[in-house]
């Protein structure tokens, strides 16, 4: 989806996402690709300690 925006000529400096986003590979890797700054979440397994 990102890719199909940029190539139909807009532009964006950063993108966002949730952690369905964040577990895919393929996106942080187009997202690097185009030179984009992006955050993206992690999930985090339940059970697993914080802090």
């Amino acid at each position: 989806m990102i890719e199909r925006f940029l190539a139909s000529g807009h532009r964006a400096r950063w993108a966002t996402g949730d952690e369905v986003y964040g577990a895919n590979p393929h996106l942080r890797a187009a997202l690097e690709e185009q030179r984009m700054g992006y955050v993206l979440a992690a999930r985090v397994p339940r059970g697993a300690a914080s802090g």
